[in-house]
């Protein structure tokens, strides 16, 4: 062969077998370069979707706390991820089970039940018990079955979802293909899984505080409260709702509100009126047994001002109706009382001007003792309601003065001896030995006691009065006992009110304005003493007062 010819042979297939290994190296190369560029761009898919979906669930976060619907946010994005034939998810409530799945493929009801048996399995595993046996609410979305399709899973994942530490319920990715998911995705849902159930836990456990301090206010609230939702399904009883309209039932529905409350009012009708028209109704009163009671009805609106629902509120007016009806008797006790000298006045002053010529000057003087009598005791009124409405607007004004106590008790009893007397009443006292000082207003001490002993002589029909004075380290108490009709425990409270003068245990004779003991409340409190009354019905009263010792 010649020489030549074949070292140019040889170099030709060296040339050859190097530009083979230069295009393979190329071809690798490249070949590799793609497989990084596609797993990059995969990489930034995933984080995009990541991000994506974080973003999303964090808006709804704000206001969404439903496992269920965070769930079906994450399945109805898990298309942008990666390939999957269904999507499923399975919510643990009590021992109810919700099952929704999504065919994103049609699959017969062989694949579902698969998924669904799949699912059961890794949950009883999480769960440490059997739940199969649990009521099973079922929900399917996206494409039709085709039970013609013999095709099973050949790839799938469970991600289990897990709210305040406890297991809530599972997601399930499936696919007809078989290898189909690998770390890198399931990786990326197992995180957005686990921080979407971390916000809601956090969420409820904040929604949990707020709720309870919202249940305790409620709960303490002096009105009662009766909540319902849109389908007036009770939401809300609390105790003082039960105590008004006398339910005793532990487990109280809306059915047994309305039977409470009965042909009151139309309830269920006020509260559908009140939905419907997104208006306040307003009941001015609603009598139930003893208690009168006003009835606001009001709509009930979320953060983002939706209607959820109505809020009845009852609120107790007894008190006011109490009030109202002492102050109209107290105002025709005033006119009442007003009326008879008034009437005495005109009669003497009309008598006069008619007989002036007539009248010797013994029955004038007589004429015209009536008529001062009579003006005085109009005049004795007036100064008490001037005296209380002082008091009540805090203008009452005292002038203490260094007083013998004991002299002025003796005094003011020696003024009623007489009236006792003519009634058989022993009048006595019981006072320590000597002169006792304290720094006082006798004038309006004097009152006190003058109304104390007043009140003593009318209402006892027989027996004694006694006037006590203990004296302790820093106070003096005097005490004004009888033996009259005593006075209910139920009636003690209206003693010292404007409008409380007494409707039970009266005697006909005993009249007057009732305002005695408010005027007698206020000297003893103006001079930082307070006074009380301790009384049992048949056995007689004690009315006490103390007074501060102080500096003479």
């Amino acid at each position: 062969m010649n020489l030549p010819l074949l070292i140019a042979a040889v170099l030709l297939i060296g040339i050859l077998i190097g530009a083979a290994y230069l295009i393979a190296t190329a071809i690798k190369s490249e070949r590799r370069a793609k497989e990084k560029l596609k797993a990059h761009e995969a990489a930034l898919k995933r984080e995009a979707y990541e991000s994506e979906m974080l973003r999303e669930l964090g808006e709804r976060f704000g206001y969404e706390l439903d496992e269920a619907k965070i769930v079906d946010i994450i399945a109805g994005s898990i298309g942008k991820l990666f390939p999957y034939t269904t999507v499923a998810s399975m919510l643990i409530s009590e021992e109810q089970i919700t099952f929704k799945i999504h065919l994103e493929e049609s699959v017969s009801r062989k694949f579902i039940d698969q998924v669904k048996q799949n699912m059961f399995a890794a949950l009883e595993a999480l769960e440490g018990k059997t739940i199969r046996e649990y009521s099973v609410s079922e929900q399917l979305t996206g494409t039709i079955i085709d039970d013609a399709n013999d095709k099973l899973i050949g790839s799938f994942f469970n991600i289990p979802i897990v709210i305040n530490e406890k297991l809530a319920g599972l997601l399930n990715i499936s696919a007809t293909s078989p290898g189909l998911y690998q770390e890198a995705e399931t990786t990326i849902l197992y995180k957005i899984v686990a921080q979407a159930s971390t916000a809601v836990s956090k969420l409820r456990h904040v929604l949990e505080t707020e709720k309870g301090k919202l249940s305790a206010m409620v709960e303490s609230m002096s009105d009662g409260v009766i909540m319902v939702d849109n389908e007036t399904r009770l939401i809300v009883l609390n105790p003082t709702a039960k105590e008004f309209l006398n339910i005793t039932e532990p487990q109280p529905t809306i059915f047994t509100i309305l039977d409470a409350v009965g042909q009151k009012f139309k309830l269920r009708q006020k509260i559908e009126e009140v939905i419907k028209k997104d208006s306040l109704v307003v009941i001015d009163e609603a009598i139930f047994k003893d208690r009168a009671l006003k009835v606001f009805i009001a709509p009930v609106r979320d953060k983002k001002e939706k209607l959820i629902g109505a809020v009845v509120l009852l609120h107790d007016i007894s008190k006011e109706k109490e009030l109202e009806r002492l102050r109209e008797d107290f105002m025709a006790m005033m006119v009442h009382e007003l009326r008879s000298p008034l009437t005495a006045v005109r009669g003497a002053s009309t008598a006069l001007q008619a007989h002036k010529d007539d009248f010797t000057e013994a029955k004038k003087e007589e004429y015209l003792k009536m008529i001062e009598g009579s003006a005085e005791e109009m005049l004795g009124m007036v100064n008490d309601l001037l005296d209380v409405a002082k008091i009540e607007v805090g203008k009452f004004q005292i002038t203490p003065e260094p007083s013998d106590i004991n002299a002025l008790i003796r005094s003011k009893v020696e003024e009623y001896r007489s009236l006792a007397l003519e009634k058989g009443l022993a009048l006595d006292t019981r006072l320590p030995d000597g002169e006792k000082t304290i720094k006082i207003d006798p004038i309006r001490i004097g009152q006190v006691l003058r109304n104390l002993l007043s009140n003593a002589i009318k209402f006892a029909e027989k027996g004694k009065i006694e006037v006590i004075l203990e004296d302790k380290e820093k106070e003096v108490i005097i005490s004004v006992k009888d033996t009259g009709p005593g006075i209910d425990s139920q009636e003690q409270f209206r003693l010292f009110s404007k409008f409380g003068q007494l409707t039970s245990g009266m005697p006909r004779t005993a009249k007057g304005t009732g305002l005695g003991l408010v005027i007698a409340k206020g000297i003893v409190e103006a001079h930082g003493g307070s006074i009380w009354v301790q009384s049992t019905p048949g056995k007689g009263s004690t009315f006490s007062f103390s007074l501060p010792k102080g500096k003479t």
